[in-house]
């Protein structure tokens, strides 16, 4: 018997092999050369079988650890937009700029919202994020924005709702929005994060209506508009994950953003985030509660320092590979906001249905249901009260890696609660670069 086929059916027996060889050699069919021979090539294949195996367990380790690297360095852009972002050393940058022409039909008559009637407006933002690790468990996070431009949102078209979740006119001037130190404890179970915060960033999020970069432009589909968050401000959030299956999670931050007095007026958050597989996808059920401590006056006009306060509910669950359903409600005290219940509902289905692996459609109904008092304050104006609704589609083309384009389409009545209003229409295309 050649050596090749020994060491062949050797190999092939695994740890038979030793044995079959030993009685080879007391039978006098092989040598003791060949015995040793074949004996030192197994247990070097052997030993690379096993290197080989390490290697592998050690790159699945550090993608997963990078994975969740990735999401917690930039929910708003890595999360949201897989696989960008750069590693220099320590130090991970992630970045982009985005651009929205948006036009209105049917608002000319609209004149208690808009004095300018139909108009087609332009924005931009851009974004700059930066992270380093600064302890073993521990991470520093700087955000950095600039834009021009406000867009349609706010003198040409007015409505609790809102278009355009991505204007904010800087000046193109740079401003710091971020800045925070995050620091995780017992096994990542535990983990605390201060500075200048965006709570939204960790509060009522969503996996497919939460960025108004790539997802819903409107800013009812972005965040709860039934949640009076606060500006970016001092702030801390803590969440301890006991089970993989659940987070608890509490969130205060300055109520007025204006980093005088900070403890006097405050905002907290608190939420229960249970992820369930369900038929093995993914869904994600949140259960929040808030108070605003600031100074609110009532619709009756009879106090001027109640606080704010309200609850809320954000879902999203996978149903299919490509099909993701989410849901929204909020209600809030209706002695002191406008509109006193919000909900949302709608989906987002993945371009891989048809071939288009990186392109995503969207498609979501929202509607502000007025407090009893705003409508008698509507009413003793002689306006007739009915409650906004919204409705918004996209389409994400996604060009490359660095490119996406989005046509948008949103459709509101009923602006402010006022039923005389015509129906807006509103067309928008938004361009997305990011690195």
């Amino acid at each position: 018997m050649c050596h090749d086929d020994l060491f062949f059916a050797a190999n092939r027996l695994g740890g038979e092999g030793e044995v079959v060889l030993k009685l080879l050699l007391k039978k006098g069919i092989i040598t003791q050369t060949e015995y040793d021979s074949v004996m030192k090539e197994l247990q070097g294949t052997a030993k690379i079988e096993e290197t080989v195996q390490q290697n592998k367990e050690k790159i699945e380790q550090i993608a997963q650890a990078q994975q969740e690297r990735i999401v917690h360095v930039d929910k708003h852009l890595a999360h949201m937009e897989e696989g960008i972002g750069r590693t220099i050393g320590g130090l991970t940058v992630a970045g982009g700029v985005t651009m929205v022409v948006q036009g209105s039909s049917g608002n000319d008559d609209n004149t208690g919202i808009s004095p300018e009637g139909d108009v087609t407006d332009g924005s931009y933002s851009a974004d700059l994020e930066l992270s380093a690790p600064l302890a073993e468990n521990g991470e520093a996070f700087l955000h950095i924005e600039a834009g021009e431009g406000n867009g349609l949102e706010g003198d040409e078209i007015t409505s609790f709702w809102g278009v355009d979740g991505n204007a904010g006119d800087s000046g193109a001037g740079l401003e710091l929005t971020e800045a925070s130190y995050e620091h995780r404890f017992l096994d990542d179970r535990l983990t605390a994060i201060a500075g200048k915060l965006d709570l939204t960033r960790y509060f009522d999020c969503n996996e497919v209506a939460n960025y108004e970069k790539t997802q819903f432009l409107a800013n009812g589909f972005v965040n709860n508009i039934a949640v009076e968050f606060p500006d970016n401000s001092v702030g801390v959030r803590l969440t301890a994950s006991p089970t993989k299956l659940i987070d608890l999670s509490i969130g205060w931050q300055s109520g007025d953003a204006d980093w005088e007095d900070i403890f006097d007026k405050s905002f907290y958050i608190a939420e229960i985030d249970l992820k369930p597989q369900i038929g093995g996808r993914q869904g994600n059920y949140r259960v929040y509660t808030w108070t605003n401590q600031t100074d609110h006056t009532t619709l009756k006009g009879d106090k001027d320092d109640e606080s704010g306060w309200g609850v809320g509910t954000s879902i999203d669950q996978k149903v299919t590979d490509g099909l993701t359903l989410f849901a929204r409600f909020g209600w809030q005290d209706k002695d002191v906001y406008d509109f006193d219940k919000a909900l949302s509902v709608g989906f987002s289905v993945a371009g891989s249905s048809w071939g288009r692996e990186d392109d995503e459609f969207g498609m979501a109904y929202g509607m502000a249901l007025l407090s009893d008092d705003y409508e008698a304050n509507l009413r003793s104006f002689n306006i007739n009260p009915e409650d906004e609704t919204h409705f918004e589609a996209y389409y994400r083309f996604s060009f490359n890696e660095y490119l996406a384009i989005s046509p948008d389409l949103q459709i509101v009545n009923n602006a402010l609660g006022h039923d005389e209003f015509d129906t807006v229409w509103l067309g928008a295309v938004r361009a997305r670069l990011f690195f």
